[in-house]
């Protein structure tokens, strides 16, 4: 494919021509058949963009992903920053670019011209797709209503607030682009992609909560009218074809800051959810203990499938499990191969990241446990990591404040050895929709501030190439508000592993904490396990 598009360069009078890994919906999860960097790249992440060009190719990724690309794929694998791209493209000399404006936002765009030299010429066809042999047919996909029970607010409901917000900002439409929103917004669900039930759908609604396709039919209906859409998820050949026909005007998706904030019964579902994922990682756990010697990879990830299958508002894992042993554990997104088998025996510890979709909650967890001999190395790594989780867990900020001092915190103690993890320690996540979920974003670069009833994620880690290891440490927090500050609450009580904790490197408020966790955990979570199990976990829950 490689040379046929360096030829479909030479006749378009192209230097260089950019694929990223989104397709015309802009998510981060790819249809079979439109994952065109896989199908250029046989890169198989969820994240990165190549760049060809008439005399090299280029694979740009996150730290997540540079093993796992160097494996896959033949092109130069690159770090994937805004400035890295920007180099490049200006060290190649790359005078003109083209690019698919289906598969990439205003933003995007508006941020590639700013920040480069040279011309960006949108193609009618993606060359890709041109030459793209055994394409996978095209999905299937079954659409459903997702009752109020689970969803909390009517559709009509959601629509009224709509217009309040088109009458109060003189507008007379709004786009509605990206998928988990339009999915929240009509109480729809989808089973096209795996692992995220949003509906295949994008619309416009005007002031009288009509909605349109989002379509050139859509668009004619509203000739000469005022539109708000968000430049993050407007793919830039919509803006494009018919910015002179209307008047857009851009905004920050004020769905998804209504979608970020979940009403009482998405609250109340998923603490019963997230009650239930507990006890689900607390039996696995003991399970592990008692098989570890004969287990693999593969057999941990389809065996936590089959314990929250009891649960009847189950529907699927919310992503791919990562079950890494040892090394593996040092790969931020690594993924056991389904056609092998890996032992957990032989390593020194087992990092289980999972989540399961249920109708009553979108569940995301890590934990990392003793499998092996414990080097007094990972125990203070461990509990640096378990140190900044607490940090944030146990901070306070006001309404309305930008995340990056909790960012901060969970880095601290880290940074202090000088070591650190580089990506961010949180994200929002859905309730039965996509597991990453923005805003909220805990991170450094968050431009989107926190207030009540915002679920995320609290994620420090640790991965250490060199040693073979890897800690990561994951629960599910909300917002709460108290005495004009926002606190944050669990949603998940799974116990921390006392064999990975150095006691010395805790502080007496941080011992606390622990303490007052676990015994959280005794009271919510052993009422759902054997005797049996309390037991075996009693042996690894930490007594200060």
């Amino acid at each position: 494919m490689l040379e046929k598009i360096r030829l479909f360069l030479k006749n378009k009078k192209l230097d260089a021509v950019i694929i990223p890994f989104e397709n015309e919906y802009l998510g981060e999860y790819a249809l079979p058949e439109t994952n065109r960097l896989e199908a250029l790249t046989h890169f198989t992440g969820s994240a990165g963009l190549a760049i060809v060009s008439l005399f090299q190719a280029a694979l740009f990724v996150d730290s997540r992903y540079t093993l796992q690309a160097k494996r896959q794929s033949s092109f130069t694998i690159l770090d994937w920053t805004e400035k890295n791209v920007f180099l490049w493209i200006q060290k190649k000399n790359i005078q003109t670019i083209g690019f698919d404006g289906t598969c990439f936002s205003v933003a995007t765009i508006n941020n590639f011209r700013q920040n480069t030299q040279c011309v960006w010429r949108e193609l009618k066809q993606n060359p890709v797709d041109l030459f793209w042999e055994n394409r996978p047919p095209k999905t299937k996909e079954t659409v459903y209503t997702f009752p109020v029970c689970f969803a909390g607010e009517t559709k009509t409901a959601k629509l009224q607030r709509v217009r309040e917000y088109l009458l109060k900002n003189k507008a007379d439409a709004l786009c509605v682009t990206a998928l988990d929103s339009v999915s929240w917004l009509l109480n729809k669900r989808g089973n096209a992609i795996k692992n995220t039930p949003v509906a295949l759908k994008q619309i416009l609604i005007d002031s009288e909560k009509n909605i349109y396709p989002f379509s050139p039919a859509g668009f004619q209906k509203l000739a000469g009218k005022t539109i708000i859409y968000d430049s993050e998820s407007m793919p830039f050949s919509t803006f494009n074809r018919f910015s002179k026909s209307v008047h857009f005007i851009a905004a920050p998706s004020v769905i998804k800051q209504w979608q970020a904030v979940k009403n009482a019964t998405e609250l109340s579902n998923l603490k019963e959810t997230g009650l239930f994922e507990s006890a689900v990682i607390c039996r696995f756990w003991c399970w592990l203990e008692e098989h570890k010697k004969e287990l693999t990879e593969q057999q941990c990830g389809a065996y936590l499938q089959q314990l929250r299958g009891e649960n009847s508002a189950y529907v699927e894992d919310s992503f791919p499990s990562i079950v890494a042993a040892g090394a593996h554990a040092a790969l931020p997104h690594y993924s056991p191969n389904p056609n092998e088998q890996t032992p957990v025996a032989g390593n020194s510890v087992l990092l289980v990241d999972t989540g399961g979709q249920y109708k009553t909650g979108t569940t995301d967890m890590t934990r990392t446990f003793a499998v092996g001999a414990i080097s007094p190395l990972i125990k203070k790594r461990y509990t640096q990591v378990l140190k900044g989780h607490i940090a944030l867990a146990s901070s306070t900020i006001k309404i309305g404040a930008l995340p990056k001092t909790l960012d901060r915190k969970a880095h601290a103690f880290l940074r202090a050895d000088k070591v650190d993890y580089y990506h961010g320690t949180g994200h929002g996540i859905g309730y039965f929709l996509s597991v990453h979920e923005s805003p909220p974003k805990i991170s450094e670069k968050s431009k989107t501030p926190l207030y009540p009833h915002m679920v995320f994620s609290n994620e420090p880690a640790v991965y250490d190439e060199e040693n073979g290891f890897g800690i990561r440490l994951e629960n599910m927090l909300y917002s709460v508000l108290k005495n004009g500050k926002l606190h944050f609450e669990n949603l998940l009580f799974i116990p921390f592993d006392g064999r990975l904790i150095e006691p010395n490197l805790l502080t007496l408020a941080e011992k606390e904490w622990l303490n007052t966790y676990h015994a959280t955990v005794k009271d919510k979570i052993y009422p759902l396990l054997t005797v049996a199990q309390i037991k075996l976990l009693e042996s690894f829950i930490p007594k200060f």
